[in-house]
């Protein structure tokens, strides 16, 4: 069934008519029944049956019994309905895979045809893509593409039916017979009214690539949404007709005249084209449509019987003639429209009444062809039957209609005779002047003849009628012309170059624009307004001429040479302006004067400069003589040239003399050029050829020996040959042979300078030792000096020999400089440029971080550097073996192999190794070396090289120390201006109460900055000196031997650390090696810059006071005691605004650190503030939450006060009134409600903006407060509300509670006269009763009167409510008095006792003196405060005794808890008392003590607590100097290199000077009376200190002893004769007086 449904709905998006009928949806339980798909057959006419939709909507048995027929026979076709929906999804599903495979057709070329039509169409590419494949067949995009296939792709764009089922999607939603936008491949619509997409190819003999499609197809778009017509014109209008005249590539058709004509009859084709594409549209646009009648049935009037039954019928006779008469006016309208004078544009022609004919013509045959049709003769005829009286107008009106239609004929076939005569006047100019001359004479021509013939009458048309506007137009053409002409003319002048002449162009300029910017239509000889125009514009042209011949006038005012004035004179003869030809004339003459000034002064410089003329630039001397004459000749012949041509002056008598003289100066000028060249003919002749080298007279070097008269004679000869003079054939030669002795004058010069240069890439250093190579050198150049000349034929063998050897000096040279430039040089530049320590470059660092990398990095240089050194050592050594294998040393090989060593050693050694290795190997070959001197010198010559070298190492390992000392002081000495250099070392600054201070300080980080200087030159130490090989080498097999040596000599086997044996070893090694150390470290530029380094940091020392100064505004924050100010102003009694602004300011405070700059710059340190803003914030929150503490406290005590009064004057008001003890409460709380109402209205609102204050500043407070805020008011509120009801009810129950008040007081008298009588005599007043018994009686008689006060208060209150006398009771208020003063004393008696036996079980650790101290005084404070009256009592007696006993031991106790109390004092304390004190017991508590008689012996115990805190003080004295002591170091200073040997004597000092104030204070302990328990450990301390400072004494005395007698025991004859182990060198002693000081001082 789904199958069925599924087909159903594509038959419902096909527009079939499937609606489910409800009875069978209803019985299936699907949406679908067989009558949807198949049509239902109609039941037999005889049953009377109807169709099952009509059954569905009769009666009920009706529709039952077609429900049973329908249903009986869909059991009967069942299986043909399931074979119909199979057959009906197989279809369906066949399509879609054909849609599919369409989809997998598409590719690179369909997307890019895709593309295309999405961006035309405004579509997105999926939308394209599916109604592209909504075609059944994608074949016409293969054929497109394909090779021979069609030129063009044509895709419709227009609304048409929903594709069926067969296009393989479904379209849901869509109404039956609706519409849709759809595109069309290759199939053409019924009717075209979309947009046609059409792509061409030009070329088919080749698939279209998908790489190359955008270039070989082309698109383009026909719009026919307007009308086909429209859009075919629109097209070839904006697309072809534009191409066709861009187009400059016409195929065959060349630029002659003919085809030129063709083309342009071609673009008329179209334009006529386009023309009757315009007519055709118009014309069927302009067309009358009658109006269509749809009530009338014209197809029923076609018989006769037809008519004659509608001719009978008056309704519709009278509905047809109203149907004509609006056909009859339609048509009237148009023949009155037709009729009516039609106004013509001015350029209007024969074809613009050939167009409107036509239009004419089409519009009536149109309205005769649809008065011809059915309709309109079916009305005529059923007229015509019916005798209508309209039918004479009509056949009138046909008659009209039918006339007009052939006049429209008539005009149009006439006109279109003239079409091609009057065609040439559109495409053609033609002379309007000469056409009308031609019809002038046509029409007299015809005049004549018609005169002249017989019968025929004369021409009654006026002339002037015919060609008067002809005439007139001429007229106006002709001023037109001339216009024209005064323009061409004047029009030079912007194209003339003479200067100033751009003013006049501008004017004409101007006066031409002046006609120019008219508005009216020259053309029209109606405009009188030209002619005005034409007359003012000849005038200013005739004004403006005359300015012109004034600027020619002036420019010609003042002749400064004649050429210049002729050249301008030809500028203006250019112009060829008539009003300019007199002025030319006059000019000539006046240049003519001048031209004689100019022979005359041609004449005079001839004989000035004759001797010697000046010469052009880079001209030789006779050449340039013959060419300053040249220039003469030429400046006085271009004038006379001039006028001979151009003007016939010169025949005048005038012109004859300026000939002649003309002809005596060129004579002149001309001898002069003959005379010269002579001369130099001859001279030429005189050449010599000299040697090509001659040395210098002072320097000695090489100098190339060419004559500098050839290069002359060369240019003398080119330039004769220029100037067209005759030249000898030995010039001729040298100008051959230039070529060639230049390029050995720059052979010569560039081998002198090739071996000029190498001399001088010949280092210093080497020139020493590379003199064989150039003196080979210079004994080949030497050649040129005598043998050679410029025209020697061996030359060439010269150069070959002279580059054989320069090759092999070169070749040497760049091998020695390679290697030392690559292996040495580039190696000493890495030194010099090796940064020895580590600055940080992303940020700065902690100052122990720094230390911490560079210790590292430091060591790591060393070695690095160290590394580097023995390399250069070894590259020298190979340089020196490449100078020896060059170096000509006059020995046979055989001594040579002779005398070598058969170890293999390098031939050059260094410093005293080499001495050494001489003084060995001297004995087998001695007599030889000593005999070649040569190889002494080239020895000689290598320990140069080898001692340059390393002083380069040495300046290299200067330079690095300086670049990092460069560095260090760069970034620590920055100026304030530099913006790149960065800080480097991190330090914070912190709040050390009272005091803000910089963590690390300046003196610490100055220290830092020392030890990094150190570290920089302590780099230089681990750089070896060269020739020390062999004792690096032997250093680490004698490193066994030191140790047992070191170990024998002592005797201190096994208590060596391995630190000190390593560092002996270190020790030993630097002694033997030989470092850079101290020729880095006192360079004078390196010694300046550590002792500027070295006080570096002090320039910022102002600017970090100043830095710190600035947090000195906060000290307030906490230098002031909080507690203490807060209290001070609280105490001030300040308003909530005030506590609100002093909040405010501390709170501020709090904003101010979150705004300080996290980073402070100081030069190179960057402080962080961070540390202190924590600080300076935690302060100034303490602030302010103290005072918000204060304040949430003040107010917190108010709301709970005034809330707590609230809740409980409620309390008391919602209390019935049942008695007068009630109406008392209700009248008093009534009453201080009244009371305390202002002020809680006064303080309700403080109460709430305080809360609000805290809440700013976002104080938490409690919940409970929080909602206690909240709801006071509401609270207050109600408690007003409350008071209101009750005074209200009170009013109501006076009456009732009057006569019980009465009673009450009857009864009140009597109870007040027993409490008298039983106070008097049982009270507690009683005389001689003990206090215990008296406070007792005062409580139980003190409950009773509080109750009798009670009911006096409220029968007291109740008769003031009545307005009753109220009564006096005087004993209450004695008995009142009496009880007050009672409860003072014996309140107080009570407290004393209680708190004394409390003090009783304190535990004696926790005994808190001060604490009892203060309770006693404040004892002693309110016992003196009780009235005199009760100081006799015995009660006050014994409570004061009480107290003043017990403050009697407290200052003994004190004492006593002191913690210098020792074991021992407490047991002196129990032999004086005689009372054991158990002070480790948990138990122990005060009460122990009082059990002792200490008052009884109060001295002794004083003493022995003062002797305890006596012995404290000694035992921290005594601690100090041992803790002082422990921690002492000997420090030492090196010694000549050889390590840390000797004990500094500065240091050492300071120490002896602590012993001495330290055996001063055991001195002071010693005469101590107290020290009876430290006695031996001083005197053992005494004893210790005293030694120490002997033995430094003397260990100092016996090292400068040492010193001074040092160099006697190491060197000469005395150092040879001590025994191997030295007992007494230094190491030796600082060793063993180490070890006696440290048992000393264990």
């Amino acid at each position: 069934m789904e199958g069925v449904q599924e087909g159903n709905n594509e038959n419902s998006n096909t527009g079939e008519d499937a609606e489910p009928h409800p009875e069978a949806a209803k019985s299936t339980g699907q949406n679908l029944t067989v009558e949807d798909t198949l049509p239902v057959p109609a039941a037999p006419e005889n049953a009377g049956a109807k169709p099952a939709r009509q059954m569905a909507f009769s009666s009920s048995q009706e529709t039952f019994s077609a429900a049973s027929h329908r249903l009986s026979r869909f059991c009967r076709s069942s299986s043909g309905v399931l074979s119909l929906q199979e057959a009906l999804k197989e279809k369906q599903a066949r399509y879609k895979e054909a849609r599919e495979y369409r989809r997998t057709k598409i590719d690179a070329s369909y997307k890019y045809v895709f593309e295309v039509l999405s961006v035309r169409l405004g579509l997105d590419l999926t939308t394209v893509e599916e109604m592209i494949l909504d075609s059944p067949s994608l074949d016409a995009f293969d054929y497109f593409f394909a090779k021979g296939g069609s030129k063009a792709l044509k895709i419709f764009y227009q609304e048409g039916d929903v594709p069926g089922i067969e296009c393989g999607r479904t379209f849901p939603a869509v109404v039956k017979g609706s519409k849709m936008m759809q595109l069309y491949v290759d199939n053409t619509p019924d009717k075209f009214v979309g947009l046609c997409l059409f792509f061409v190819r030009f070329k088919n003999d080749s698939p279209i690539n998908a790489k190359t499609i955008h270039e070989d197809i082309f698109f383009c778009v026909l719009d026919a949404t307007e009308g086909l017509l429209r859009g075919v014109r629109n097209m070839i209008e904006k697309i072809f007709l534009p191409a066709i005249l861009a187009t400059n590539n016409w195929g065959v058709l060349s630029q002659t005249k003919q085809d030129t004509k063709d083309k342009q009859n071609f673009v008329e084709t179209i334009n006529r084209y386009l023309s009757f594409l315009e007519g055709a549209i118009i014309s069927i646009e302009g067309t009358v449509q009658l109006t269509q009648v749809d009530h009338i049935n014209f197809s029923k009037l076609r018989s006769f019987e037809e008519v004659t039954a509608a001719a009978d019928n008056p309704d519709m006779v009278h509905q047809l003639e109203e149907v004509l008469m609006i056909w009859y006016r339609q048509i009237e309208r148009v023949l009155t429209e037709s009729q009516q004078m039609r106004k013509e544009a001015d350029d209007s022609g024969p074809l613009t009444e050939l167009e409107h004919w036509k239009c004419m013509s089409a519009k009536f045959n149109f309205l005769i062809e649809q008065i011809k049709g059915r309709n309109c003769k079916a009305v005529i005829n059923v007229l015509n039957v019916a005798h209508s009286k309209l039918l004479k107008m009509w056949q009138e009106l046909d008659a009209r209609i039918t006339d007009a239609a052939n006049e429209s004929k008539d005009n149009v076939k006439y006109l279109y005779t003239l079409e091609n005569v009057c065609q040439p006047l559109y495409n053609y100019d033609l002379e309007c002047m000469f056409l009308l001359k031609e019809y002038q004479k046509c029409f007299h021509e015809t005049k004549q003849e018609i005169l002249e013939t017989l019968g025929e009458k004369s021409f009654e048309v006026s002339e002037m009628y015919i060609f008067g506007k002809s005439e007139a137009f001429c007229r106006r053409l002709e001023k037109i012309t001339e216009m024209i002409t005064v323009v061409q003319t004047f029009g030079a002048l912007s194209m003339s170059t003479i200067e100033g002449i751009d003013i006049m162009a501008i004017k004409f300029k101007n006066i031409y624009q002046s006609v120019q910017k008219k508005q009216y239509d020259i053309l029209d000889p109606r405009k009188t307004e030209f002619d005005v125009d034409f007359v003012d514009f000849m005038a200013k042209v005739e004004a403006l001429q005359v300015q012109i011949q004034t600027f020619m006038r002036t420019c010609f005012g003042r002749i400064l040479s004649s050429q210049n004035a002729l050249q301008l004179l030809q500028r203006f003869q250019n112009l060829r302006m008539p009003c300019l030809q007199e002025e030319i004339v006059h000019t000539v003459s006046c240049i003519l004067q001048h031209y004689v000034a100019e022979l005359e002064a041609t004449k005079k410089l001839y004989q000035i400069q004759k001797d010697d003329p000046p010469l052009a630039r880079n001209m030789p001397p006779v050449a340039g003589k013959i060419l300053w004459v040249r220039q003469l000749f030429r400046r006085i012949n271009e004038p006379i040239d001039y006028f001979y041509k151009n003007s016939s002056i010169l025949t005048s008598p005038e012109g004859k003399a300026v000939v002649r003289l003309y002809n005596r100066i060129a004579y002149v000028l001309v001898e002069f050029e003959v005379v010269y060249h002579n001369v130099w003919m001859k001279e030429i002749s005189q050449l010599q050829y000299p040697t090509v080298f001659v040395r210098h007279p002072k320097t000695g070097k090489f100098l190339v020996n060419f004559d500098p008269q050839i290069p002359e004679i060369v240019r003398e000869t080119k330039c004769m040959i220029k100037l067209g003079l005759e030249v000898p054939e030995q010039a001729k030669k040298i100008v051959k042979l230039e070529n060639n002795l230049k390029s050995n004058k720059l052979r010569l010069e560039g081998l002198l300078q090739c071996y000029e240069d190498l001399c001088q890439e010949t280092r210093t250093i080497f020139l020493n030792l590379m003199a064989p190579k150039m003196q080979k050198m210079e004994a080949v150049l030497r050649q040129g000096l005598t043998m050679l000349t410029w025209s020697s034929v061996t030359l060439d063998s010269f150069f070959q020999e002279s580059d054989e050897v320069l090759n092999m000096f070169r070749q040497f040279l760049k091998k020695v400089n390679d290697l030392s430039e690559v292996r040495i040089d580039l190696t000493l530049k890495e030194i010099s440029n090796t940064l020895l320590i580590a600055l940080p470059v992303d940020g700065p660092i902690k100052v122990e971080n720094m230390l911490t990398r560079n210790e590292t990095f430091t060591k790591e240089c060393a070695e690095l550097l160290n590394h580097k050194s023995m390399h250069i050592e070894d590259a020298v050594q190979d340089l020196i073996s490449v100078f020896e294998n060059n170096y000509e040393i006059k020995h046979s090989e055989k001594s040579s192999k002779k005398h070598t060593s058969p170890v293999k050693e390098k031939h050059v050694l260094f410093g005293n190794i080499e001495d050494e290795r001489e003084n060995n190997t001297g004995a087998p070959h001695g007599d030889d070396s000593k005999g070649n001197d040569k190889e002494d010198e080239f020895k000689k010559k290598c320990k140069e090289v080898v001692a340059y070298f390393s002083h380069q190492l040495l300046d290299s390992l200067q330079k690095a120390t300086r670049l990092s000392l460069d560095s260090l002081k760069k970034r620590i000495l920055v100026s304030n201006k530099s913006e790149e250099i960065v800080s480097f070392l991190k330090a914070e600054v912190h709040l050390a109460i009272p005091n803000v201070v910089m963590v690390p300080s300046l003196d610490d980080i100055q220290q830092a900055i020392n030890r990094m200087i150190q570290l920089i030159l302590d780099v230089s130490r681990g750089v070896a000196q060269w020739g020390q090989r062999h004792l690096q080498k032997s250093n680490l097999k004698a490193e066994p031997d030191t140790q047992q040596v070191s170990s024998a000599g002592f005797g201190l086997s096994g208590k060596l650390t391995k630190k000190g044996e390593k560092r002996m070893k270190e020790v030993v090694i630097q002694r033997k090696l030989r470092n850079f150390y101290s020729g880095v470290a006192e360079h004078e530029d390196i010694s300046k810059l550590v002792v500027l380094l070295s006080s570096s940091v002090n320039y910022i020392r102002e600017v970090a006071s100043e830095a710190l100064q600035d947090f000195q505004k906060y000290k307030e924050l906490w230098t002031e005691d909080r507690d203490a100010k807060v209290q001070q102003f609280l105490a001030s009694c300040p308003s909530l605004t005030e506590i609100k602004e002093e909040i405010l300011h501390y709170a501020m405070f709090e904003q101010e650190m979150e705004d300080l700059k996290p980073i402070i710059l100081l030069g190179p340190i960057e402080l962080h503030t961070g540390p202190l803003k924590k600080a300076l914030s935690v302060e100034a929150k303490a602030w302010k939450m103290l005072l918000c503490h204060y304040l949430n406290e003040e107010y917190k005590k108010k709301m709970t006060d005034m809330m707590s009064f609230i809740t409980t004057y409620l309390k008391k008001l919602s209390r019935p009134l049942r008695d007068l003890d009630d109406v008392r409460l209700a009248m008093e709380a009534l009453s201080i409600i009244r009371d305390n109402k202002i002020q809680m209205d006064m303080t309700l609102g403080p109460i709430e903006e305080a809360y609000a204050i805290l809440n700013t500043f976002e104080i938490e407070v409690t919940k409970e407060e929080s909602e206690g805020v909240d709801s006071l008011r509401y609270s207050f509120n109600k408690l007003q509300k409350k008071s209101t009801r009750i005074q209200d009810e009170l009013v109501q129950v006076q009456p009732k509670f009057k006569s019980n008040l009465l009673e009450s007081v009857a009864v009140f008298r009597e109870d007040v006269s027993n409490f008298e009588t039983s106070y008097e005599t049982e009270g507690p007043m009683v005389p001689n009763i003990p206090p215990q018994e008296a406070s007792n009686r005062l409580q139980i008689f003190q409950a009773d009167f509080d109750e009798l006060w009670r009911k006096f208060i409220t029968y007291s209150s109740g008769e003031q409510l009545f307005g009753l006398p109220v009564t006096d009771y005087a004993v209450l208020h004695k008995v009142r008095k009496e009880l007050n003063l009672l409860q003072k004393l014996y309140g107080l008696y009570d407290t004393v006792i209680s708190s004394i036996n409390g003090y009783y079980e304190i535990l004696w650790t926790d005994v808190d003196i001060e604490k009892i101290n203060a309770e006693l005084l404040d004892f002693q404070n309110r016992c003196r405060r009780l009235p005199k009256g009760l100081q006799t009592w015995q009660a006050f007696l014994d409570l004061k005794k009480k107290i003043d006993d017990f403050s009697e031991s407290c200052p003994l106790l004190e004492m006593m808890t002191d913690k210098a109390m020792k074991q021992r004092h407490w047991n002196r304390i129990a032999e004086t008392t005689g009372h054991q004190f158990d002070i480790e017991s948990d138990t122990f508590c005060l009460r122990n003590i009082m059990e002792a008689p200490i008052l009884q012996n109060k001295d002794d115990i004083e003493d022995i607590c003062i002797s305890a805190t006596k012995e404290k003080d000694i035992e921290a004295k005594l601690s100090q100097i041992a803790d002082s002591w422990g921690n002492q170091f000997l420090s030492f200073s090196s010694f000549k290199g050889r390590g840390e040997l000797l004990l500094k004597g500065t240091e050492s000092s300071e120490i002896i000077t602590q012993m001495e104030d330290s055996l001063m204070i055991l001195g002071s302990l010693l005469s101590n009376r107290y020290n009876a328990p430290f006695k031996k450990d001083i005197q053992s301390w005494v004893s210790k200190l005293s030694g120490s400072t002997d033995i430094i004494e003397e260990w100092l005395v016996v090292q400068n002893l040492w010193v001074y007698l040092e160099a006697v025991f190491v060197g000469g004859d005395i150092a040879k004769q001590l025994p191997q182990v030295n007992l007494y060198s230094p190491i030796c002693i600082n060793c063993y007086l180490c070890n006696a000081f440290q048992q000393m001082m264990m």
